[in-house]
């Protein structure tokens, strides 16, 4: 007999009057049970029933989201290691190409990784709740309880180290993103040096080249160009684009067509394609 049927039939045998009737009974856990608690003990293990066949019913979801998240997870992780060696192959006969492929990785890990995070971490409380489920019941003893609270704290603990990874994702990630460069000097503008400015526009057209968009001069360090941010100092003042950086020291003591050929030389770095090239990859090698 079904269990609702014992317990409806033991509350439609009890007596209204108060009267105690042994012939009622019910066995549970190996004890028989008479009279009036003979329906306690038949309600309370339906309860226990219909609480644990809840659970199993929602346990028995589970597995699906371990399964699925898991190998979400571990395609995730291949499909970017297969993808990071095919670039890597690709990128050895061709400069513009490794470049496109780290710009392209650049804009595709961030997510990548969330997901990976995400789905590791519905797997993994996943599969605690599935195993914690089996001790959700009532009367639990302090064994049970212990062990539920031990699974309390793993799910926290996994949710606390998702929270940390996301949170670490953004400073470790920042490695992508070029600091600003900080050039000690000032910059000179068309107007402050026309003679300098018409050298090194015609220089930038006979080499093919792009001309700079700002020129700084200072008295430390060699001639060098850039293409990123940058700060002059002790200004403060920001650049951004492509500046060429002139000592004055060397401008000093070189001829004029020493400086015409050392400012040609930087400017080949544009035309080359070398500072875009440096740009994305210098903030690897600066965090390493």
């Amino acid at each position: 007999m079904h269990l609702t049927q014992i317990v409806e039939a033991l509350e439609a045998k009890a007596p209204r009057d108060g009267r105690v009737d042994y012939s009622m009974q019910f066995r549970r856990n190996g004890q028989l049970y008479g009279g009036p608690f003979a329906l306690v003990q038949a309600r309370a293990a339906l309860s226990e029933v219909t609480t644990f066949t809840t659970v199993m019913v929602w346990r028995k979801l589970l597995p699906p989201f371990v399964i699925v998240a898991g190998g979400l997870a571990a395609a995730l992780s291949v499909l970017v290691l297969i993808g990071g060696a095919a670039l890597g192959r690709m990128g050895r006969n061709s400069r513009d190409v490794l470049v496109g492929g780290f710009s392209l990785v650049r804009r595709l890990l961030p997510p990548v990784l969330a997901l990976q995070v995400l789905f590791t971490t519905v797997g993994s409380v996943a599969a605690v709740i599935f195993e914690a489920g089996t001790l959700a019941r009532p009367g639990l003893g302090s064994g049970e309880i212990k062990m539920l609270l031990m699974a309390a704290v793993a799910v926290g603990a996994v949710l606390l180290a998702a929270g940390a990874t996301v949170l670490g994702l953004r400073r470790a990630l920042s490695a992508f993103e070029p600091d600003p460069l900080p050039i000690l000097g000032r910059t000179v503008s068309p107007a402050e040096a026309p003679g300098l400015w018409r050298l090194i526009e015609g220089l930038a057209e006979r080499l093919g080249a792009l001309k700079p968009e700002a020129v700084v001069v200072g008295l430390t360090g060699g001639f060098f160009v850039s293409a990123g941010p940058a700060v002059v100092e002790p200004s403060g003042a920001r650049l951004t684009g492509r500046i060429l950086y002139l000592p004055l020291p060397y401008l000093a003591l070189l001829r004029g067509d020493e400086v015409a050929a050392i400012i040609g030389h930087e400017l080949a770095h544009y035309a080359g394609g070398d500072t875009a090239y440096s740009q994305r990859f210098l903030p690897i090698y600066a965090g390493v």
